[in-house]
């Protein structure tokens, strides 16, 4: 899932009691006990809180998050909450992740890069979860639940994150002339072939009482430069009240 999975690793970061106004210093290089790691820009993002990490997907801040205490064990039980263990992928290894992953894997885990697999369904799942502060479907059994683990301040903090993502962050394609959109970008390589990349973008609009809830997948792109900007085109047409034809015109009787 990519950076989109930040956001259970931020939820999993609040409910452990982390303050989101404890900012970091960005300087692109994580010292991991691995090695060094990557952050998402060059030469880093400077000084960053949670809000923002979200906003710029600052993957130096959620690593930092580990360090703060953050741990495996931690991130996974908050991702079976939202349901990433069920089908139709099991995408949480068993236990032996400890030997098999090395020492920096809750590094990696965090950002979604390792350690977890999803489909569509989960992330659609979760972001409704947000949109909606707890409310979650089960579209195979046609049922709603309610997450009762999550506290109202923890919703409030990642919706936050998410529209300032889609209004000066790293997915303003996603809201075209500004509009009510909130969401995050994920960009992956391939499992099997590390060559191409997977863009993300999963989102809500509007963003103050969500109606629409999108997730766009691109087999061989990245979440800034393909998933958002579709995802714009989306959320455009439902805000003009053109979707029906948007539809019609883009993608049925196409595999995209």
């Amino acid at each position: 899932p990519a950076s989109v999975f930040k956001i259970v690793t931020a939820i999993a970061a609040l409910e452990s009691g982390i303050n989101p106004e404890k900012s970091v210093r960005c300087v692109y290089w994580y010292n991991a006990p691995g090695g060094r790691l990557r952050c998402s820009w060059a030469p880093g993002h400077g000084i960053v809180d949670m809000k923002r990490a979200l906003s710029i997907s600052c993957s130096y801040y959620f690593y930092s998050l580990i360090d703060m205490g953050i741990t495996a064990e931690r991130i996974y039980a908050t991702a079976r909450i939202f349901g990433f263990d069920e089908a139709p992928l099991a995408g949480i290894p068993p236990v032996r992740w400890k030997k098999e992953y090395g020492v920096d894997f809750p590094y990696l885990l965090a950002i979604g890069l390792r350690g977890i697999e999803v489909s569509p369904y989960h992330i659609l799942r979760m972001m409704l979860a947000v949109a909606d502060e707890g409310i979650i479907p089960n579209y195979r059994t046609d049922s709603l639940s309610y997450i009762n683990e999550i506290s109202s301040k923890s919703w409030r903090t990642i919706k936050s994150g998410l529209y300032n993502a889609t209004h000066g962050g790293i997915a303003t394609s996603a809201a075209p002339g500004g509009i009510e959109a909130a969401g995050k970008t994920g960009t992956a390589p391939q499992t099997d072939n590390p060559d191409k990349m997977l863009g993300w973008f999963a989102g809500y609009y509007p963003a103050d009482y969500p109606e629409y809830i999108i997730v766009v997948l691109i087999c061989d792109g990245t979440g800034f430069d393909d998933a958002a900007p579709l995802a714009g085109k989306i959320f455009e047409n439902i805000a003009k009240g053109k979707l029906r034809e948007f539809r019609a015109k883009n993608f049925d009787n196409k595999f995209q």
